[in-house]
């Protein structure tokens, strides 16, 4: 699989998504435009699956608000910003020769100071990771859509244990959203986070939803199908995951992290 370069802007941030894949491997390399980011490795049992992986991982992205780039598109725009940098650095130079005289004035900027170091101070709050985790077991649900023509299937996976590694949310932000529950008391953490990583272990139950007009015929069919060779043969026959949404149940355990992958 070529690598593939995504970015993301608004109001708020400028930020990159880029996958590649080696083998088994898949390399994620993310962060703020004009950075050279942060990479997580994650290895799958198969190459097939890695490519799987990251071919799921690139189709959240762009459900996200992510537009795919070249990466050289991407390098040249940082090469312009860091030009815009050097001349921002030689403005501030000018200003401090200025104010050497006037050493009244220089006294009361340093009490100034003081408030852009709370907002720096902030700033690496808000940037900090999470890893967010239901408290009791068989509390993961995961949610795939499939589509062929007009017909959709859902399939929902049971887990054991899950986890999701996050950034640029505070504390304080994470709780409120998870505040936000659905009728069976779940929180659609795909929904309401950006994923640096995830983590799910131990399977318990996988079944498959059908629209309440096929036959029955039909769904035993597909459901046979499915317990033979699961999504291979789905996507052989023109089925597409269409969209994958993951639920937490119960409580959700906050931890601070120093960790980019699980």
């Amino acid at each position: 699989m070529a690598k593939r370069y995504f970015e993301y802007k608004d109001a708020k941030s400028h930020k990159f998504w880029e996958v590649s894949v080696s083998g088994k491997k898949v390399n994620i390399r993310y962060g703020k435009i004009g950075t050279d980011g942060q990479t997580s490795l994650k290895e799958l049992g198969t190459p097939a699956e890695a490519k799987a992986h990251a071919e799921k991982q690139a189709a959240g992205k762009v459900k996200k608000g992510y537009k795919e780039t070249k990466v050289k598109a991407a390098k040249k725009a940082v090469k312009k910003k860091a030009v815009k940098k050097k001349t921002v650095k030689k403005k501030v130079t000018k200003k401090v020769t200025k104010k050497k005289v006037v050493k009244k004035k220089a006294t009361k900027k340093k009490a100034v100071k003081k408030a852009p170091a709370k907002g720096k101070a902030s700033q690496v709050d808000q940037e900090a990771m999470f890893t967010l985790e239901p408290e009791f077991q068989k509390c993961v649900i995961e949610v795939e859509t499939y589509a062929k023509d007009a017909i959709v299937i859902e399939r929902a996976i049971g887990w054991r244990y899950g986890q999701i590694l996050i950034n640029d949310s505070t504390e304080k932000e994470i709780k409120d959203a998870l505040k936000d529950r659905d009728d069976w008391d779940r929180v659609c953490v795909s929904d309401k986070f950006e994923f640096i990583d995830q983590k799910l272990q131990d399977s318990f139950q996988d079944d498959l939803s059908f629209p309440d007009d096929m036959s029955e015929k039909e769904m035993a069919r597909l459901s046979k199908l499915f317990s033979k060779k699961g999504e291979t043969l789905f996507e052989q026959e023109g089925w597409q995951i269409e969209d994958t949404k993951l639920y937490f149940e119960a409580n959700i355990k906050i931890i601070k992290s120093n960790k980019d992958t699980l």
